[in-house]
């Protein structure tokens, strides 16, 4: 949670709740690591429902937050694929699983399909490896 803080002149603190929303984007943003791309966000829900109470107020400032979440997805840049394509070349459809469920932006609920048009190892030269990405359902 991030508390967006308002100061105010007067004793009457005026915040859109659309302004918590968005710092508390901002900040989800501020988290997501090189080679990763900002997705999706859930800044508090129904933001009626989830901003908190004014904390720390005065007469002239105050904090609003709200829980939030969001989803970064990897970024599978044809640089990033080809480096998958040279982890798995000339491996077992067994070893090219377990070398890429080992890279960066593959996890335990990726679906991996190895397909072989003919003998039982994947191609020594990467480049007649082609690595498809399919977007994540939401």
């Amino acid at each position: 949670m991030y508390w967006l803080s308002e100061n105010a002149t007067q004793s009457l603190i005026l915040y859109r709740p659309q302004d918590v929303v968005d710092y508390q984007v901002a900040q989800l943003k501020k988290l997501v690591a090189a080679g990763w791309v900002f997705a999706v966000a859930h800044p508090c829900g129904t933001y009626e429902a989830s901003l908190g109470p004014l904390r720390n107020p005065t007469a002239t400032s105050g904090e609003v937050g709200c829980n939030s979440q969001g989803i970064a997805d990897y970024n599978w840049t044809a640089q990033a694929r080809g480096k998958l394509a040279a982890r798995i070349a000339g491996k077992t459809i067994n070893a090219a699983s377990i070398a890429a469920y080992q890279t960066e932006g593959v996890s335990a609920i990726t679906n991996i399909q190895i397909t072989l048009s003919n003998g039982a190892r994947l191609p020594n030269d990467p480049a007649r490896i082609t690595i498809n990405v399919l977007p994540v359902p939401r």
